[in-house]
């Protein structure tokens, strides 16, 4: 979880408006808006904090610093953006997946074997550079 997502569950939890975790975190309602979207609107960038606001958001979700940081480690890595993949592109297509769709129909398993064995085959002959 992101420290926003954590403020936003903390607040659902406990019923509490923007402006009254605010009050009690010691910030505005709109910074508590702009903590729980994680963008500084003004930037474009993740919200950055300070570290004295950093310990009076953990007081207000009624954690230390340290347990707050230990919660925000616990988080899953954000998804990193794909790499660009001429192949996927050319595959994703709209029109490429409608036609595969058309064909397989309700092929059974060994169908969709010997079909794969053509395509494999098919997508060797597009690339090969002979003519």
């Amino acid at each position: 979880m992101t420290l926003g997502e954590i403020v936003h569950a903390y607040r659902e939890k406990h019923h509490m408006t923007m402006k009254a975790f605010g009050e009690r975190a010691g910030v505005s309602k709109g910074y508590v808006s702009i903590l729980e979207k994680g963008v500084n609107p003004a930037t474009g960038q993740p919200v950055k904090l300070r570290v004295e606001t950093f310990d009076q958001i953990a007081a207000a979700l009624g954690l230390t610093s340290g347990e707050l940081k230990a919660q925000l480690q616990q988080a899953p890595p954000a998804p990193m953006e794909a790499p660009y993949d001429p192949i996927s592109d050319l595959f994703d297509d709209l029109g490429v997946r409608t036609v595969a769709r058309d064909e397989i129909g309700d092929a059974t398993p060994e169908e969709m074997k010997e079909k794969k064995v053509l395509l494999k085959k098919m997508i060797r002959y597009m690339f090969s550079k002979e003519e």
